[in-house]
């Protein structure tokens, strides 16, 4: 909807309204009586207000506290009762918004497509859509004035502002009859800012200034290396999830906060590993972070879900702006939608892989677009038909009949209709949803390397680099062997050393700890001396580097120095 500032027609304004002391304001017997309006019952309400008015509070007079009195007024914050009593305090300020809405008193911003979205509200945070008539200003006004008097809620004219577009005149003048300060976009709601366009980097830079402020309030000097690593999965990564889920945050922002998480975990010194190789599972020699670029994507991929399922005003408001009666699997990308719109659909493909059709009637299923056939729709399998076969208004419901699937009538071919059959019709649903099917349940096979393929992934740069260990046979592409993969191609600190210096195996990277490991009772490694032909090398590191030198020279598994040295410091 901000979105839509940028556009000429109209004036338009949005208004961030910030409330005084939310939580601590609130009129307890305004909330008593609003629940009994909204048909609480008798008793339920008299336990809320022996919950809410139950608190005493006392005074520390040079460090003693003397007496206790009640309080009058508010909800506890942290109580886990008190954001479900605040959220029915705000509904009556929705009343009153719809009620100016109804009389024309305030026009919101809308179109004829979409829905009517007057004012947004989370917890205390407001945002008020409208045409900035001075009618309306003054009419907003009353409201909040009737809303703070009645609620306790009083309006904080000092932090609240109102935004124009470039359309509307006399901005100070229509400010000034509200009684709040004029801004300039992009407006910033929840902590994020909110662009008429693309975010631009300079926009997130706040979140930038935070990571790097979290940074240098801690003392890295004082943390061991698994202390920095955690740091940053628990404070930095959270922040930023917040953000990649909230808006299109641009690579370049991504960039500097992964620069700036580096430098911290390596203190400053030389990035013995690389920041790539650090977010890789554990069990592939990484130490478990996440990829801000990777989350970036996945938020793409949950935005897809979540428009998918429907059900919110969201959602809906997005679909009657875009889609406009297109088909969302089929839709064309279309230069006049939004940044987050394109990055929906730009993500239909990841997503069609993953959740399946449940049928319940078929008549909200179209039969030929929608991808209700193992990820794939008719149009796709057959291809598109030119005898008169017609697309539009055609669902599923058309080929069930009594609860069975009858593909027959459509003359479809055989292996089609058991395609077809195997998708399963459930009569204890409600309506046609999309659902994530459950992850299969993994087979036991016969040889003891095929079986851990189903396990654990190996990277391909790992497998590459196996071959000269293994007599020229690479590690499959998943491996539950955790002692050849991380010990001998996968350590934490090595994974790059193969093939790239000057160090060899014995002097490697692997700290004691890993030496220590029983690599000769491993069921892999026992596999592959049976399939060399070798016998028995011994559980110690040098039985087993001489069972491998013996059969092909380690002249070109030199390593470097300056870079694998790094590697024992850290981990031991």
């Amino acid at each position: 909807m901000i979105r839509e500032f940028h556009k000429p027609g109209g004036m338009k304004a949005c208004v961030k309204l910030d409330l005084r002391k939310a939580y601590d304001t609130v009129n307890r017997d305004f909330l008593c009586h609003l629940m009994g309006a909204m048909g609480f019952s008798e008793t339920w309400v008299d336990r809320v207000r022996a919950c809410i008015t139950s608190p005493t509070f006392s005074v520390l007079i040079q460090g003693i506290p003397y007496g206790f009195f009640g309080s009058s007024r508010g909800l506890r914050q942290g109580d886990p009762l008190s954001p479900y009593l605040f959220t029915l305090v705000m509904e009556y300020f929705t009343c009153l918004m719809d009620i100016a809405v109804h009389r024309e008193r305030i026009v919101p911003i809308y179109s004829r497509v979409s829905p009517v979205v007057s004012h947004l509200i989370y917890a205390d945070d407001l945002l008020v859509l409208m045409r900035p008539s001075m009618r309306g200003m003054r009419e907003l006004a009353v409201v909040m004035e009737e809303f703070g008097q009645l609620s306790g809620l009083r309006l904080n004219r000092d932090k609240s502002i109102v935004y124009f577009n470039s359309s509307c005149t006399l901005k100070e003048e229509r400010a000034l009859e509200l009684g709040v300060e004029k801004g300039d976009l992009p407006v910033k709601y929840l902590g994020v800012p909110l662009s008429v366009n693309y975010a631009k980097d300079r926009e997130c830079q706040s979140l930038v200034d935070f990571a790097q402020r979290r940074v240098e309030g801690w003392q890295a000097a004082g943390l061991s290396f698994g202390g920095r690593i955690e740091l940053v999965r628990s404070v930095i990564s959270a922040i930023a999830l917040f953000w990649l889920q909230s808006i299109m945050v641009p690579l370049a922002t991504i960039r500097k906060i992964e620069g700036i998480c580096a430098k911290f975990i390596w203190h400053g010194g030389i990035h013995a590993i690389s920041w790539e190789q650090l977010c890789r599972p554990r069990n592939e020699g990484g130490v478990g972070l996440r990829s801000l670029v990777s989350v970036r994507e996945a938020a793409g991929i949950k935005l897809a879900w979540r428009f998918l399922q429907g059900g919110s005003l969201w959602s809906a408001w997005m679909s009657s702006r875009y889609l406009r009666g297109r088909n969302f699997w089929v839709c064309d990308i279309d230069n006049n939608f939004s940044v987050s719109f394109k990055h929906i659909l730009r993500n239909r493909h990841v997503l069609r892989k993953a959740i399946r059709r449940k049928m319940r009637e078929g008549g909200e299923t179209d039969l030929w677009l929608d991808p209700w056939i193992a990820g794939q729709s008719l149009l796709e399998i057959l291809g598109p038909q030119t005898d008169g076969v017609e697309y539009r208004g055609l669902t599923c419901r058309h080929i069930i009949r009594g609860g069975v699937w009858r593909p027959e009538e459509y003359r479809f071919t055989a292996q089609l209709g058991g395609e077809i059959r195997q998708v399963q019709i459930t009569p204890d649903v409600l309506s046609d949803v999309w659902v994530w099917p459950p992850p299969a349940t993994r087979r036991v096979l016969g040889s003891s390397d095929l079986a851990a393929a189903t396990i654990l992934s190996v990277p391909t740069s790992t497998r590459s680099r196996s071959t000269t260990l293994y007599g020229g046979r690479a590690l499959p592409e998943r491996c539950n062997c955790l002692h050849i993969n991380w010990c001998w191609v996968g350590c934490l600190l090595g994974t790059d050393c193969f093939g790239s210096g000057s160090l060899s195996l014995t002097q490697s990277v692997f700290c004691v700890r890993q030496r220590m490991n029983p690599l000769g009772t491993c069921s892999f490694s026992a596999k592959w001396r049976g399939a060399s032909g070798q016998s028995r090398a011994g559980d110690t590191w040098e039985g087993l580097e001489g069972s491998v030198t013996s059969e092909k020279s380690l002249s070109g598994l030199e390593m470097a120095g300056a870079r694998s040295r790094a590697g024992p410091d850290v981990l031991d």
